[in-house]
């Protein structure tokens, strides 16, 4: 189950913190609230040594659909882009940071 995954805030803060600011600052509140209760569900999988990111609930087995939209951020360190469905971050997308795995 999702909810007996560990809060990305517990396992990462900082990066909880930097996100909520990030998406603020891109005028998406409504994701921003929501980001400390996001669950860490699984790592991509992928091989890649500059790959850090994560999703937050199961791994879908098809494309997300039409209720799905990307938000890409601007932090000064590396590149993020968040996969939103239906309002919900699914999928954190975090390339050329190398700290959190």
């Amino acid at each position: 189950m999702t909810e007996d995954r560990a809060l990305v805030a517990e396992l990462f803060p900082e990066l909880t913190a930097e996100l909520v600011g990030l998406l603020r600052a891109e005028g998406e509140h409504r994701l921003a609230g929501s980001v400390p209760g996001l669950r860490f569900y699984e790592w991509c999988g992928c091989p890649d040594d500059f790959c850090s990111s994560f999703y937050t609930g199961p791994r879908p087995a098809h494309p997300y659909g039409p209720e799905h939209r990307n938000v890409v951020l601007s932090p000064h360190d590396c590149m993020m882009v968040l996969d939103v469905v239906s309002h919900a971050i699914r999928y954190v997308e975090i390339l050329y940071r190398g700290t959190l795995r």
